[in-house]
Formats: C-alpha cells, structure tokens, sequence
C-alpha cells in the first residue's frame, strides 16, 4: 500500500514513514496541503494522512479540494494532529469527507489498527457504506465558524500578550528607575564598559568622584588608561576571563586618578546581554584605606612574627587541660623536641612531679582569679631528661564569652642565671666575709692550736690519773668525777676541731644519730644556760627514728638555736624541744622548695619571744645579719645552724609573728628506726707497747712532759727537746740509734717538717710523727704536711698516741 504523509514537521513525517514502512508499505511526503494536490495529481496513493495546521494550506483546506477532485474523491483521508480545540473540530472533518480524526499521540498499534479499519471500509465491497459528500454551503459555514473561533482565540492571545507586555514594560521601566537611582546614587563606583571594545559607556558620580573626573571625561576611553602601565596586561588577562566565565571577583586592582595618584580598589564584575551586543558592568569599591590597614597589620604580624621567631625566651601555648597548643622555635631548642613531639605532650610532661602541686596552687589561687599569675620559677625537663630551672608568667586566655580556653606563658631558661648567681653569692660573701672570716680563721685557728695544747695535757694527765687510781680502794667517785673531766675534755677537743672546721667550711663528720640523744646530753647546759626565768620544756618522740649527722654539729645546732630563743625572751618565758618522726607528702613537699617527700626527722625549737616580722625572716639565716645591739652579737649563729642542716641534706624553715614567739624546724631525712639499730660493741683496749728510742720535740712543755711520760710507761727510751736546733744537737750527741721522731709541727725558729729533713740527712732510717693542734687539711693546704705523712691531731689521749706511735714505727695500720 502507498500512504501520503502530508505534515509540515519533519519529524513528525520521519516517524510516520518508519511505522508504515516497518509493515511493508509504501510512503510519500508533503510539507502542506499545496505541495500534496501536486503529489496527488503525478501519482496514484492508496491512502492520506495529513495534519491540519500547516503553512500555505492548512489539513482543512487540503481535505475539501482532495474530495471536490473526482479523481482523488475515493482515496481515504485521516486527520491526525495535536491541534485540537474541540468536537467542532472533528466534525467539521468528518463533513469533508475525511475516514478518521485522530489526535496525537497514539500509540502505533492503534493508530495502525485505525489504518487497518479505514483501508477494509474502503474496499470495493464496503463502498456503499460509504457517506455521501456534504452540501458545500455546510461544508464553508463549518470552515468559517472555525476560522472565527480560531480569530477570536487569536484575538484574546493578543490581548493578553498586550496586557503582560504593557505589565513588563511598566515593571522594565520601574526596574530602570530603580537601577538608575541606585546606580546614581551608589557609593560604590559603577562602570559600564563595551564588552568588545573596552570602552567605558558610562559611570556614575561615585566613580567620577573616586577618579577626580566629571562623567563626560570619562566616556569612550578604554579603562586600560586608567591603569598602571605594568599591570594592564594581567588585567587583560581577567577582562578576557570575565567575558568566558560571565563575572569576576578580585581585590587587587589599582586605578590612577586625575591627580597622578593611584587608590586600590576591589572589584566585581559581571557581563550582561544588551540587544545583540555584550556590555560589562563593573562594581568598584576603595580599599585604599583597608589596603594600608592591612599592610599595617601585615607589617606589624611580621614584626610580631619575626620577635615571636627570633626571641630568645621561649613561648608555649595549653588548653586548660594543659596539652600544648602553639609554641616558638625557642621552645624547641629550649627542650630539644621536635614540632611534632612537642604537640604531643602536655605542660605536666616537661614538668618535674614535684612542681605540679605547687603549679597546681598557682593556678587556682593566682591564673584563675586574676588572669595571670606572678613571675615564678620551676623546673623543665628537656628530651634528654636532664632537668634545668627555668622562669615563667603565665597569662589566661578567655573566648568572647568570657570562658577560659586556655594559658599562654613566656618561659626563661635560668640555668645560666642561676650559675651567675651562685658565681655572684660566692663573690659577694668572700668580698663581704673575706677580711673577717680570714680574721675569725686566724683567732680560731691559733686558739684551737693554743687550746689542743692545754687539752693534750689535761687528757694526758687525767689518763694517767686513771692508770693510777685502778687498784685504790673507795676509787669509784674519784674514777667517776675524772672521767666527767675525761668527757668534757674530748667534747672541748670536738669542738675546737669544729672551729677549725667551720673557720675553713670542712666537711663534717656524720654517723646514725638518735637527735633525742643529743637534746637529753646537753639538756643540763642548757638549764643552766637559761636561767630561772626561762622555762625549758622536752617534748621527745619515743622510738625516734635516726638521722645522718654530725652529733657535734647538731649540738652546735641545738644550741645557737637555744641561745636566739632564750635572747628573744627578754622577759623570760618558755622554751620547748621537740622532736618527732615525720611523714611529708607531696603536697607539702610543692609547697616546700628544696624537699621531697619521705619520711623525716624533725627538731624544733619553739619560744614565747618577742617574734619576728616579714621584714626580718627572709634575712635571718644571712651571715652577719643579726637584730641585736652593737656589740651583743656576731649573726654567725644562725648562718652555721642553716650550714650545717643543708649539708646534712635536710631543711629549716621559721614560722613567726611580732609578739606570738618563734619556731624553727630543722627537717632531716629519717634512716631507720631506733630499735632496728644494733647497739655497738665495745672493743676491749689494746695495750701499744714498745722498746725503741724516740726523740720527741715538743716548745710546749707541759706537752712535752705529758707526751714523754706517755711513751716511758710503755717501755720506750725517750729523748725530749723543746727546739729544733736541740732536737739536732741531742740526736748528734746521742750515740744509739734514733727509731722515730715525734714532732710538733709548728714551732718557733724551725717547723717539725725541717726538723724531719736534717735528721734524715744524719738518720735516714728514721721514722717521722709528726702532730699539731692544727688539723691535717689545713696543714695540707698550706703545703706544710705532705701526703703520706704520718700525723697525729692534738689533743690526743694515751691509747690513740700509743697506737700511732707504734703504727708509725711498724708501718701498718692497727685498727
């Protein structure tokens, strides 16, 4: 079958002619009724399918004509289009003859099912069925009232068209107004620029103001005029961007104004279709003022920035749960972390544990209050471990609302500070002690030597005194009273060595001590030390535990401590000992610099004085500070007592008030309890005897004397001299041989050590003790004793002379 598709859509016939074909059948085109008579009258069609609205002449029109042709009357005619406006319509079509009236879209099975129905009416034997031709006049009052109807829909879409054009003209002209008041009076700079050509088109008084033009000096110039010569072409560059993209954005444009001068402006720009050309309007605002600020704040942050990187004290940022935020290259250098690692950690990492309590205390009572807190000093610990003193002000950080987000602190390494410091203490007490400790050295030192002697021949004569008194009956009180003597001559010979020691700082000579000892030893000095008026009161802990320390030192200590209790009771008043075994935690110990927690020691020494005011406290334990008259005291007493207690590796601490008395506590750390040391077992005396000769040079002669008959009762030949020069002529004279000599040192016209060497010269076998009131280091120091020199300290009792003796001329060591 060979169909006729009369369409003025491409598509439309395209599609027809693929459905029929795909059934075998045969299809011609036409774009309008016109084109499809023409067809129609060079070849024969089985059928035709037509739309109704098309150019030239339109499906209607077609349709009457086909069936006035007796030729083309028979061939069937179907109306299928999307332009349906009612059942006149379709009747009206129907009327001119047409089978069918079909609207799109129909879906090809029932179209072709409504082909199929058309094709088997229209057989020869279905002709009859067929409807006669409608009356022509019919037929045209049909076709007219549609033409009217389709006027009149016309006329109303015109209308309305009108109506919304006149609506948008309005609104395009209030549109304008507004544009025009707005760009007019804007405080921006506007720029209308030709998109093509680059030349401004118009601008408002704001950018004539902000250039220093009138408007119509500005017109039809390119805006590459009103740049720097050097930056046009990157303008360019964003020009030719915003006519791809349609708008620009930047801040960094620079346009020159009438007077030479240039301001920074920020821009945005966008392109707008106008008719058929391109037009660009630029929105242009000064910045020069932000510009300058911004260069300010960059110049400044780069000042901040090059400080914050070059300073040599280190910065460090935490959260308030102390992880570090933000820090310096100092800081990094300071604890030898990398960034990284450093991030990582918090304050409480590089803080030793001792200091947290007391940092702790800082920022409650300081930080969190006030909103920063004092300068103070610390400790860091480095990577490496090692711990240095550094110095700090920490600072609270709050957010706009008020709430604390953090602490930032400047810290100061002082390890360096802190050696200059010691250098610089040690520099000011020699230049401050020098002349007079030098004084004290020499009145001590040559008293002491002065004083051993008398005591060598106290303890001498005493010592023979009890060799004499062993077999007399009734001999116990006699015995008793000179061992008292005994006692208190070594304790004075204790005391002249700690003179000596404390004239040239050496060191002392700790043991395990029980400090309950020592207070119930020197207890009665004390009670006739203070008096009547004075009430002295002990309160000593039982099963005290030991500390390490030197028994004299602490009595030295016990006692100036006595003394400044009893000089700040004028009046009289009470006195309390104490002593007590302690247990510091942590707590204490940060609040304490310089003590750690453990188990201590504590003595304490407590009055009803007078007091002391905070003026006075921080300069008690000064050398020679001292708040008496002229005269009444040297403030050595003192500075001893915190000597001692700080090589003893313990603390004192002072609580006073003007008018509620004084406490000192002396904190030493505790060794084991008392009854866990064993009690020490006393060696039976070894008697040292002897049969060689011994020359003794001795100016003193009561020592002399002391010391020769020492040596005769233990069987030795003795050879006593007063001189040097008598030592020789005796030794000279004497035929015999000379196993030893025992010299004092320090004599008048020859020293025992020349003494030494001459005998040597005639004697090169002899043995040589020498012995002095003076202590071996000092000798030593003075390059007067050698090492390796035999020497005995003055005063010395039988046993110890006798037993050096006899090690000297054995060369060995009899302990």
């Amino acid at each position: 079958m060979k169909i006729l598709v009369v369409d003025d859509q491409a598509d439309n016939r395209c599609l027809l002619e693929a459905l029929f074909k795909g059934s075998g059948h045969t299809v011609v085109q036409a774009v309008n009724g016109d084109e499809g008579l023409a067809l129609l009258q060079e070849q024969a069609v089985d059928l035709v399918i037509s739309d109704i609205l098309m150019p030239v002449m339109d499906g209607f029109e077609f349709c009457r004509r086909l069936k006035a042709d007796e030729r083309l009357k028979p061939v069937p005619f179907i109306f299928y289009t999307a332009t349906y406006t009612g059942p006149q319509d379709e009747d009206l079509a129907l009327k001119l003859g047409a089978a069918r009236f079909i609207v799109k879209p129909c879906e090809p099975r029932e179209f072709l099912k409504a082909v199929e129905e058309v094709m088997a009416a229209a057989s020869p034997g279905q002709a009859a069925a067929q409807p006669g031709p409608p009356h022509e006049q019919e037929v045209l009052k049909l076709y007219n009232e549609r033409l009217v109807r389709k006027l009149e829909q016309k006329m109303l879409e015109l209308e309305r068209e009108v109506a919304e054009r006149r609506a948008s003209e309005a609104q395009r002209s209030a549109f304008e107004l507004r544009y025009r008041l707005l760009f007019e009076n804007a405080l921006d700079g506007i720029m209308l620029v030709d998109a093509q050509s680059a030349a401004i088109i118009d601008v408002n008084p704001a950018l004539g103001s902000l250039l220093g033009y009138a408007r119509e000096q500005l017109i039809g110039f390119e805006i590459w005029k009103f740049m720097p010569f050097g930056e046009i072409r990157a303008n360019q560059a964003a020009f030719a961007s915003l006519k791809r993209e349609g708008c620009v954005h930047y801040d960094d444009l620079r346009l020159q104004t009438r007077a030479g001068g240039f301001i920074d402006v920020q821009v945005f720009g966008n392109l707008y279709k106008v008719g058929g050309s391109s037009l660009i309007q630029y929105n242009l605002r000064d910045i020069s003022m932000r510009k300058a600020a911004e260069q300010a704040l960059a110049a400044s942050e780069n000042r901040y920035m090059g400080l914050f990187n070059t300073m040599r004290d280190a910065y460090v940022m935490v959260d308030m749960d102390g992880h570090i935020q933000d820090f310096n290259p100092a800081m990094l250098k300071m604890l030898g972390y990398s960034a990284d690692e450093l991030r990582k950690l918090s304050y409480q990492d590089i803080t030793p544990e001792r200091w947290h309590g007391m940092e702790e205390l800082i920022v409650r009572d300081q930080i969190m209050p006030q909103g920063y807190s004092d300068i103070y000093e610390k400790e860091y610990r480095r990577r490496d471990g090692t711990i240095f003193p550094i110095e700090l002000q920490t600072v609270l950080m709050r957010d706009d609302g008020g709430r604390a987000i953090g602490m930032w602190a400047l810290v100061r390494d002082i390890s360096e500070r802190k050696q200059l410091e010691a250098q610089r203490l040690g520099l000011e007490e020699q230049l401050r002690l020098s002349q007079k400790m030098e004084a004290i050295g020499s009145l001590a030192g040559g008293l002491a030597h002065d004083f051993n002697n008398l005591l060598s021949v106290i303890l001498g004569h005493i010592d023979f005194a009890l060799l004499g008194l062993e077999d007399l009956q009734g001999r116990n009180s006699v015995v008793n009273n000179l061992k008292q003597i005994q006692k208190a001559g070594e304790r004075a010979a204790t005391l002249t060595r700690q003179l000596l020691a404390f004239s040239r700082k050496q060191d002392i000579r700790p043991i395990p001590l029980n400090l309950n000892q020592v207070v119930v030893g020197i207890e009665s000095m004390f009670r006739r030390l203070l008096g009547e008026e004075i009430v002295l009161r002990l309160k000593l802990e039982s099963g005290l535990g030991l500390c390490f320390a030197d028994p004299v030192c602490m009595e030295q200590v016990l006692m100036n401590l006595v003394v400044n209790a009893r000089d700040a009771m004028p009046e009289g008043g009470q006195i309390m000992i104490e002593t007590a075994n302690r247990e510091l935690d942590a707590a204490y110990a940060a609040n304490h610099i310089g003590v750690s927690a453990g188990p201590y020691i504590m003595l304490a020494v407590t009055d009803t004085g007078i007091g002391m005011d905070a003026q006075t406290l921080p300069q008690i334990f000064d050398p020679f500070f001292t708040t008496k008259e002229a005269g009444k005291g040297t403030g050595l007493g003192l500075a001893m007592v915190y000597g001692i207690v700080r090589q003893s590796e313990g603390t004192i601490w002072v609580y006073s008030e003007p008018g509620h008395g004084t406490t000192f506590k002396v904190l030493l750390p505790r060794l084991m309890d008392a009854e866990d040391v064993l009690p020490e077992v006393q060696k039976e005396p070894v008697q040292y005897a002897g049969s060689e000769t011994v020359l003794i040079v001795e100016d003193e002669a009561a020592v002399l004397d002391i010391a020769a008959n020492i040596l005769k009762s233990s069987g030795y030949t003795v050879l006593a001299a007063a001189s040097g020069a008598e030592a020789l002529a005796i030794s000279a004279a004497y035929a015999g041989p000379i196993d030893l000599l025992l010299t004092d040192i320090i004599m008048p016209n020859m020293h025992g050590t020349t003494l030494a060497a001459a005998l040597r010269q005639e004697r090169p076998a002899i043995k040589v003790l020498y012995m002095s009131g003076y202590t071996s280091s000092t000798l030593m120091q003075k390059g007067i004793l050698a090492a390796g020199d035999r020497f005995i300290e003055k005063p010395f009792n039988l046993s110890r002379l006798k037993r050096m003796l006899r090690e000297t001329l054995d060369g060995v060591c009899l302990d």
